[in-house]
């Protein structure tokens, strides 16, 4: 069946909350869906999806809502249980922004999608803490917010020199944030406190281009533009005292975020398998042609999915070397203070992986 997006038949009466903050989009919603959709989101939240929703309805060459992106992934072959929206969900490309699905990899007709995992290729976030209080950072927070800006490029075509010629590259591809570790920009708690501990086994960096290279030659270290952040931040409140416990988190205290991913080495992945899907691999039965992709057992999406790791594996040495000179910024700042920082956790929001799970107790891969 092909669709038609400009008389489709929209009913959002139909989404439901099902219980405090998640919302079922039942099978039928649109044609063709194989699971329901679901998304969490506070009532004043999912007032905004609500809204993307109706305004696509009423002029529907704009892009696609996020609600209508969840019901369209939830028509794909091989998904199992559910195709799900988080709390940052909004319009994105292929999937929402904040989309996440589950395929069972035994279906022949299941695949990885470049579109759905997007272009900026493990954008994720990291979390340091310090031993510093608000009182002791607020004085001197001019002068801290310099030094980060010396020692971490940001911006579109932002370069940091003297961390990792072109040569090197595929290395930093290969070893993830192990690579960091070698070089002096980590220490081991941060690999044990790293998801898949910094690197994806499995990257294979000789499928990355010449032109990817140039892309990334310079990028190691720095932030990029759009939504992208280090935010020194202070712990406002502890809503769980046993798991703040955990994570050494307490009132007052000031921690450090990190929001970034594989900058322009990645996007040209992303776009480079992106073109070869929309050449060879869209389908008529597909809602979205921005969710072409061959079969997950192909060539082509074997080869993406090594392609994709590696630049996952820069990502997370990325968001490892930001961190290391974000403690070198700390302590020209606090010289005369015995600082003490670690990693609570690093973990990506823009991947795809091949992971077992539990599924109505059968695992599947």
């Amino acid at each position: 069946m092909s669709f038609d997006l400009q008389h489709l038949a929209i009913d959002p009466s139909l989404i439901k909350e099902i219980k405090p903050c998640v919302y079922e989009i039942p099978i039928g919603f649109v044609p063709n869906m194989k699971v329901p959709g679901y998304f969490y989101s506070t009532p004043e939240m999912a007032k905004y999806a609500f809204d993307e929703l109706q305004n696509w309805m009423s002029n529907r060459n704009q892009g696609l809502p996020s609600i209508l992106q969840i019901s369209f992934v939830a028509t794909l072959p091989g998904i199992t249980k559910g195709s799900f929206g988080m709390l940052d969900m909004h319009s994105g490309y292929g999937f929402s922004i904040g989309g996440v699905a589950a395929f069972d990899t035994t279906d022949p007709d299941a695949f990885i999608s470049p579109g759905g995992v997007g272009y900026d290729i493990n954008c994720g976030v990291r979390l340091m803490t310090t031993n510093l209080t608000w009182e002791e950072v607020e004085p001197v927070k001019k002068e801290l917010v310099e030094k980060l800006y010396e020692y971490i490029p940001v911006g579109v075509g932002g370069k940091l020199d003297g961390v990792c010629d072109r040569d090197h590259l595929r290395d930093v591809m290969l070893k993830g944030a192990g690579w960091a570790l070698e070089n002096g920009f980590a220490v081991q708690e941060d690999i044990d406190n790293c998801e898949e501990n910094g690197c994806l086994k499995g990257a294979d960096p000789s499928l990355i281009s010449d032109r990817t290279i140039t892309r990334g030659t310079g990028q190691l270290g720095t932030v990029g533009a759009g939504n992208h952040y280090i935010e020194v931040q202070r712990v406002d409140k502890i809503l769980d005292e046993e798991k703040a416990r955990v994570m050494d988190l307490h009132e007052g205290q000031v921690v450090v975020m990190i929001h970034t991913g594989s900058r322009g080495l990645g996007h040209q992945v992303a776009d480079e398998n992106m073109k070869v899907c929309s050449e060879k691999f869209v389908k008529e039965s597909l809602p979205d042609k921005q969710l072409a992709a061959p079969s997950f057992h192909s060539e082509e999406s074997q080869k993406y999915l090594r392609a994709m790791y590696a630049a996952a594996n820069f990502a997370w040495c990325n968001r490892q070397v930001i961190m290391h000179n974000v403690r070198r910024a700390f302590s020209d700042v606090f010289k005369d203070r015995k600082l003490e920082t670690h990693l609570v956790y690093d973990v990506a929001h823009n991947i795809a992986k091949v992971e077992k799970h539990n599924i109505d107790g059968v695992e599947k891969e």
